[in-house]
Formats: C-alpha cells, sequence, structure tokens
C-alpha cells in the first residue's frame, strides 16, 4: 500500500489518537493517584519516625533496644544503631525519594537524609537522629512509600495497544477491500472491458457508492451501445450510394476526362476508408479473449500486408517474451499505425519491435513533416486531426483506435518527435 492510501491514513489517525491517549492517560495517573498516593505514604511514613522519635526522647536507655526491636517486627522497619556507612550512599533523585527527602528535611531537619544499601537496591535507609547520643539507620521496602503502579499500567497500555490495532486492522479490511474491489473495476470500465456488477452490501455509504457505481456502468454502457450502432449504422447506409456511385463511374468511363475519374475514384476510395475507420472505431475489442502473442511475429505479418498497396517497410524486430493480448485488436493496432505512416510519412516507414525490462516496445517511424508539440496530445483525441500533416484526410481515429487498444492492454501509445525529422508513434505493452 502506498502511504498516502486512504487505509494507511486511517491507521495512522487511530495511531496517533491512541498515542495521545496513553500520555493523557499517564498525566492523569501520575496527577491524581500515584503522587497523591506517594505523598499520603510518605506522610504515614513521617508519622511513624515522629512517633517512634518521640518515644525514645522520653525512654531511658536500657529499654530503647528491645522498644526498637518491637516496633521494627510491628511495623516491617530495621533499628539499629549508626556504626558507620559502609555501602550507604546517597539516594539518587527521583520522584518518591525527593518527596521523602523533602518531609524528613522539614521534619527532623537538614541532618538526616535518604540512603540505599549497594546490596539492597528495593531497601531505603533514612539515617535519624533519636537523641543526642546516637543516630539510627531506619530501613524499610521501598514499597512502603511507593506503590508499583507502572507495571500496570505498562500492561494495561499494551493490551490497549494490542485491542486498538486489532480493531485498526478490521476496520482497515473492512474500508479497505471494498475501496479496492471499487479501484479494480473502475480501471476495467476505464480499459474499455464490462466488468460485472459491483456487489451492493456492507455500510449504508458502501451500497450507496457500489448502486451509483453500477449506475454509472450501465449508463455508460448504452452511451457506447447507442454510439456503435449510430456509427455503425451511418457507415452501413451509406455502403450502398458509394456501390452505386462507383458503379455509375464504370458506366461513365468513356464520356469523363481520365483525370477527372480518377479524381472521384480516389474521393470514395477515401469516402470508404473513412467509413472502415468508423466501423472500426465504433466495435469493441474487449469482447475477444486474451491469448499469448509474439508481438514481433505479428509485426512482421502485419509489415508484409501493409506493403503491398503502400511500399517498403524497414523492420528491426528482435525475439521478445509473449504478451497476454488479444491478436485481432493488436493487429488493428499495429496496421493503423502503419496506415497512419505511410498516409502521411512520405513513403519512408520503419516499424521496431524490441523488449525492454517488463515491456515490449513496438515502434512505427516515418520521416514525414511530424507534429507541433502543442498538438502531440490532442491529435490521440477523436476526429481531431494534426495540421501540417502530408497525405489525404482521414476521419482522425486511426491514433484513437490505437490508444484505445493500447490502453485495453495495460499499455500506452506515445507520439514522439523523431531525430531528423518525422514522428515516432511507440506503444509500450507490460509483459
Amino acid at each position: 500500500m502506498k502511504a498516502r492510501s486512504i487505509v494507511w491514513q486511517l491507521l495512522a489517525v487511530v495511531l496517533i489518537t491512541l498515542a495521545l491517549s496513553e500520555l493523557t492517560a499517564a498525566y492523569l495517573l501520575r496527577t491524581f493517584v500515584t503522587r497523591p498516593d506517594a505523598i499520603g505514604r510518605v506522610s504515614a511514613f513521617i508519622n511513624h519516625l515522629k512517633t517512634i522519635s518521640s518515644a525514645l526522647e522520653v525512654m531511658p536507655q536500657k529499654e530503647e533496644r528491645e522498644f526498637l526491636q518491637q516496633v521494627g517486627a510491628r511495623n516491617g522497619l530495621r533499628i539499629f544503631p549508626v556504626e558507620g556507612e559502609d555501602g550507604m550512599q546517597l539516594a539518587s533523585g527521583g520522584n518518591v525519594v525527593d518527596l521523602l527527602r523533602d518531609a524528613i528535611h522539614n521534619e527532623f531537619g537538614r541532618d538526616t537524609d535518604v540512603y540505599l544499601h549497594q546490596g539492597e537496591p528495593d531497601q531505603i535507609w533514612v539515617k535519624l537522629p533519636m537523641h543526642a547520643e546516637t543516630d539510627y539507620w531506619v530501613g524499610f521496602p521501598r514499597r512502603r512509600v511507593q506503590q508499583d503502579l507502572n507495571t500496570a499500567f505498562v500492561v494495561w497500555s499494551a493490551l490497549a495497544l494490542a485491542l486498538s490495532l486489532a480493531a485498526s486492522i478490521i476496520i482497515v479490511q473492512r474500508i479497505g477491500q471494498p475501496l479496492r474491489r471499487l479501484g479494480s473495476l473502475a480501471e476495467k470500465v476505464a480499459l474499455g472491458e464490462d466488468p460485472p456488477p459491483l456487489e451492493e452490501s456492507g455500510p449504508r455509504e458502501f451500497r450507496f457508492v457500489a448502486h451509483e457505481f453500477n449506475r454509472m456502468r450501465e449508463t455508460l454502457k448504452r452511451a457506447e451501445r447507442d454510439r456503435s450502432m449510430f456509427l455503425a449504422g451511418i457507415s452501413h447506409d451509406l455502403r450502398t450510394p458509394l456501390g452505386h456511385l462507383r458503379l455509375d463511374l464504370e458506366i461513365a468511363r468513356e464520356r469523363l476526362d481520365p483525370e477527372m475519374r480518377h479524381d472521384m475514384m480516389q474521393d470514395l476510395e477515401d469516402i470508404s476508408a473513412i467509413l472502415e475507420q468508423f466501423i472500426d472505431f465504433a466495435g469493441t475489442e474487449a469482447d475477444e479473449a486474451r491469448s499469448p502473442v509474439d508481438l514481433a511475429e505479428l509485426a512482421s505479418a502485419c509489415a508484409e500486408r501493409a506493403e503491398r498497396g503502400n511500399g517498403h517497410i524497414e523492420l528491426e524486430i528482435s525475439s521478445v517474451p509473449p504478451v497476454n493480448a488479444r491478436p485481432i485488436a493488436m493487429q488493428r493496432l499495429v496496421m493503423n499505425l502503419l496506415n497512419n505512416a505511410f498516409r502521411h510519412g512520405g513513403g519512408d516507414v520503419t516499424l521496431r519491435c524490441a523488449a525492454y525490462e517488463g515491456e515490449v516496445r513496438l515502434s512505427v517511424l516515418d520521416r514525414g513533416p511530424g507534429i507541433a508539440a502543442d498538438a502531440l496530445s490532442r491529435v490521440k483525441e477523436p476526429f481531431w486531426r494534426a495540421e501540417g500533416r502530408g497525405g489525404p484526410a482521414g476521419a482522425g481515429l486511426g491514433l484513437a483506435i490505437a490508444e484505445r487498444i493500447a490502453r485495453l492492454h495495460g499499455g500506452r501509445l506515445d507520439l514522439l518527435a523523431r531525430d531528423g525529422g518525422g514522428l515516432e508513434a511507440r506503444v509500450t505493452i507490460p509483459v
């Protein structure tokens, strides 16, 4: 998929929204849950220390050790006199550690502080002056003042992410598959094929789009059918009077000037050729079955046919891989390009066919006057003829038919100015 497709854009929106939601949840958890809980736990622990310190101030020294053992066992504390600071180091900053340190400083002064022992990372120690003679170490588990909500939050976030991704994939598939089917059928319609109607199922919006697409498909089919019948009908009806005119010219052969008779016969041939183009343009190539076609062999056969009534064709044909194509349609394409080159190219025509990376290129080159750069795009439109091209005027359908056939095969027709003068009509078909 392309990064700009609606599927990826939807997935990106979902992920960005989820990330913002997780950040908001983390902020709210810290502001309204984690920090107030830590403050409450630190306050409760400071109250314990104050109680112990107050009791020791009035207690005989001989009763201190037994009292501290009882208090420590009852409250989960380890309390013993300070005899050194081996292995102890000041606890590094952190939300809970800073809260605890500030509370201890406020209550007991700057001489107290918070420590960690190198061998017990989950244990927090406070160096607390109990009375004038002795300082005490008070140790307690870190979880006493710091509730570990991070693990729960990470697990919850991972679960939410997994569920959101699964839901996003389902939504993307539900949206992407109908759009891909619609795009595939629309492409076939654009190539002139007649695909089956789009299934009208799913959500209301999809059913509406499918229904309108099917309506458009039927409208295009009806317009194409009417156009074909119109052009074919005109062409068919004009053949009879043309036949009568040819017969009258033969009957009046002796009474007509030879040059005038020749010009009239040429006009009749031009009209007949234009009618043939009308019939070809009115027809459709999409109904023809595809089969493997050797374009090099097909081009050689078309060149042999075109030479009979026109002149010599220079062949530059190499071996090419077969393409999946409609043989009769491809013959019509090559013959239209060859006839167009003979009509406008002054008789110097070259036919090339060669394979490139993943495609076959078939080119018809002439040495005629060429086509102006601003007209190259329009000359492939039906009934549009370029000014300045030599030869008899046609209906302006030859290149339009050739381009339609090229597009029907997933290829393209390019008209290029030829070095040294003339025109190159290049057809590119994917292998």
